[in-house]
């Protein structure tokens, strides 16, 4: 009488086991790539969703101003929250308020939060804060409010470190 075996070896199973765990560890930088990557792909949407908002905003110019003042403004805070805010309107005869990132400013027309861990920054690879646009929807740097603003609509956008870091390149227009 012969006895067959049924069944795994606890040596076999150990065997398998050791396989996935080589496995998993030769695909998790990838992982990270791939999501760094999405990372920035997301912020770097919100960006152009952003200087579509603050061109549309600057083009309608509620608050009227003239000039190279600001219609509107992207702004970055430091907790990563993007927000778009138009001018404030002046009181009669008051001359509108140019658009800035303060706190007394009108309510943000839009904002959204930028995915955690991506840095944006222009082309000289300063880190970006803010951009202005004038009531013809132009780039302007004057004014106190956007001496420090961006002057180019070309940002990097980048996630993580290493190998699995990742960053892009895009310019608006």
């Amino acid at each position: 009488m012969s006895y067959r075996q049924s069944g795994v070896t606890l040596i076999e199973m150990m065997f398998v086991v050791l396989l996935i765990g080589i496995l998993a560890l030769l695909v998790s930088p990838l992982g990270g790539g791939w999501i760094n990557s999405a990372r920035v792909a997301d912020a770097l949407s919100a960006m152009e969703q952003a200087v579509g908002q603050a061109k549309a905003a600057a083009l309608r110019n509620p608050a009227a101003t003239q000039g190279a003042d600001a219609a509107s403004i992207i702004c970055l805070s430091a907790a990563g929250v993007l927000s778009v805010r138009p001018a404030k309107p002046g009181v009669s005869p008051a001359a509108p308020t140019p658009a800035t990132c303060g706190v007394d400013d009108p309510a943000p027309l839009w904002s959204t939060q930028l995915p955690a861990g991506v840095t944006i920054k222009m082309n000289d690879s300063t880190a970006w804060t803010c951009s202005c646009f004038t009531n013809k929807a132009l780039l302007t740097n004057t004014g106190a409010s956007c001496t420090s603003c961006g002057d180019s609509l070309e940002f990097t956008a980048s996630a993580g470190s290493g190998t699995g870091g990742d960053n892009d390149k895009r310019t608006f227009f």
